[in-house]
């Protein structure tokens, strides 16, 4: 039988063991958050690039071969792919997939710029956006 101090003793360790599951689980919310933003961060990245770039590949396939012109200024010259309408589908899916997701991810960075400034309070979105009072 345990006595009255022991079984109190084994209270205490198991909310202290409770107490140190829950602090870690805050740390690995936190480290998942981190890798959230990192991955959104880099999504953007890569799609900034291959969206335009899908663009240039689905118009350089179009088998309406028409040119590409820059704001007027020139014709920007096409991709040597060929022009068929099977091709220009395949493109454009891929096209249509990749301007999407960059939608979605839009949506998180957002979701997650408004938790900083709700949630956390931590000043995050004041730093972000340009036109922003600064305290301190």
């Amino acid at each position: 039988a345990i006595d009255g101090a022991g079984a109190e003793t084994g209270r205490l360790q198991g909310v202290l063991h409770l107490a140190d599951l829950v602090g870690r689980g805050v740390g690995l919310a936190h480290d998942f958050a981190l890798f959230l933003a990192r991955l959104t961060h880099i999504g953007f990245y890569a799609l900034t690039l291959f969206v335009p770039l899908l663009g240039w590949a689905l118009v350089s396939a179009s088998p309406l071969d028409f040119p590409i012109s820059w704001f007027g200024l020139f014709d920007w010259p096409q991709l040597p792919l060929d022009n068929s309408k099977p091709v220009a589908d395949q493109i454009s899916e891929l096209h249509e997939i990749a301007a999407f997701t960059m939608l979605g991810l839009l949506a998180l960075h957002v979701a997650g710029a408004l938790k900083h400034q709700w949630v956390d309070r931590d000043g995050v979105l004041g730093r972000m956006l340009p036109f922003a009072r600064r305290t301190g």
